[in-house]
């Protein structure tokens, strides 16, 4: 969205160096953790398509894994389901 809205800004994202089983071990909730990632992902799926992101690359292999995810259930996180179908 930053680089839609403003891209002549350079935007940065931090966040501390750590494995995703140490990131998990550390917030105590590994489903949450995945839901988390799930959520995150969305945006960059489904926000491009409504105007409100530019399109990134996100190879067939993350998109099936997210698919695969929100058919388990990991989707705590998510946008109203219905919004992203149109």
């Amino acid at each position: 969205m930053m680089r839609k809205l403003w891209g002549e800004v350079e935007v940065v994202c931090a966040s501390s160096r750590m494995g995703l089983e140490e990131y998990a071990d550390s917030i105590g909730d590994a489903r949450m953790v995945i839901d988390m990632i799930v959520g995150a992902l969305q945006p960059v799926l489904v926000f491009p398509g409504w105007g409100l992101a530019i399109e990134q690359d996100v190879s067939d292999v993350i998109v099936a894994a997210y698919e695969r995810l929100r058919a388990e259930g990991f989707t705590s996180r998510l946008m109203l389901e219905a919004a992203e179908r149109g």
